[in-house]
């Protein structure tokens, strides 16, 4: 007897909209909430290597809440790959220019490094 991995079939369904409701929620829990959704884990037809049709609303991003020791202490870290070229943005100076990009940045660490990381964080807006 051949034992063979069949693939589900793609289902062309409707785009799911789901609103999220930022107020005073902290950042981390949050981002797992939105990642969770985004990358489609809640849905019973989960697999890895589909998009889902699913999309994020993310309501009040500027009223999350982050605590004035993460703001201070934490920061995102990219390199030119010379030496001497390692740039440091803190999420203090982040979050004033814009908290959605903060936000999007700590979602971005939370969701796989491949190639379907670029489609998912497109999935999420902002009202």
């Amino acid at each position: 007897m051949e034992k063979k991995t069949t693939a589900k079939k793609v289902q062309h369904a409707k785009e799911q909209v789901v609103n999220v409701d930022a107020t005073r929620k902290p950042i981390g829990r949050l981002a797992t909430e939105v990642a969770t959704i985004i990358h489609g884990k809640t849905s019973p037809s989960f697999t890895p290597d589909r998009i889902p049709a699913i999309s994020v609303v993310i309501e009040n991003i500027d009223k999350i809440n982050v605590s004035e020791k993460k703001l201070d202490e934490n920061a995102f870290y990219r390199s030119s790959g010379y030496p001497g070229g390692l740039k440091r943005i803190t999420w203090k100076k982040l979050y004033s220019k814009s908290p959605q990009t903060l936000f999007l940045k700590v979602i971005q660490n939370m969701l796989p490094r491949n190639t379907l990381r670029k489609t998912l964080l497109k999935k999420i807006s902002f009202k």
